[in-house]
């Protein structure tokens, strides 16, 4: 976990977590400007583990805002999300959930 499509405020070519099963929370609080544009703030945390013992000390969280922008081809993202220790830009195309 950790990244653009799960927990925003972490890069995506370096996970926090790896594991066959995950736990993730994704909050998000859209504003329609207009047909095109819509403003966002969220809210993500989560954790992936091998072992049943599951931890809440080791769940990471990220957050920030961002902006979606309506295209023939779906709409495109850009999140700015802080994690534990810096802002990160994320790009994506299409809804995270």
């Amino acid at each position: 976990l950790g990244g653009g499509s799960t927990v925003r405020g972490y890069a995506d070519i370096e996970p926090f977590a790896v594991g066959p099963k995950m736990i993730l929370i994704n909050a998000e609080y859209r504003y329609i400007f207009n047909e095109s544009w819509q403003g966002v703030l969220f809210y993500d945390w989560g954790h992936a583990f091998d072992d049943p013992q599951i931890s809440v000390k080791e769940f990471k969280s990220g957050y920030g805002f961002g902006v979606r922008l309506s295209t023939p081809i779906g709409p495109l993202r850009f999140d700015l999300g802080r994690g534990e220790l810096y802002w990160i830009l994320h790009f994506g195309l299409g809804y995270t959930f």
